[in-house]
């Protein structure tokens, strides 16, 4: 796809962020953010279960969906329940 390459190398070659997972999600309950979290279950870098632990954490301010079959780009690879 146009541009995927860019993309990937953007990610890859970022700097590291300031605060860690846990740090991220204490933020977000305090900030009282409603969050949406789509998933690919079949999903083999970023594993659904870190966004089960978002959902545990953030309780209802989180909106958890897992599709499968897909994996990192449900957007992509399954679009109709996305």
């Amino acid at each position: 796809a146009p541009g995927s390459a860019a993309a990937f190398c953007s990610i890859l070659f970022s700097p590291p962020t300031a605060l860690n997972f846990d740090a991220m999600l204490a933020r977000i309950r305090e900030a009282k953010v409603p969050v949406m979290l789509c998933y690919g279950r079949d999903d083999p870098w970023v594993v659904p279960a870190w966004g089960q632990k978002a959902k545990r954490d953030l309780g209802d301010a989180c909106t958890y969906y897992e599709v499968t079959p897909s994996g990192h780009c449900p957007h992509h690879e399954t679009p109709e329940p996305v």
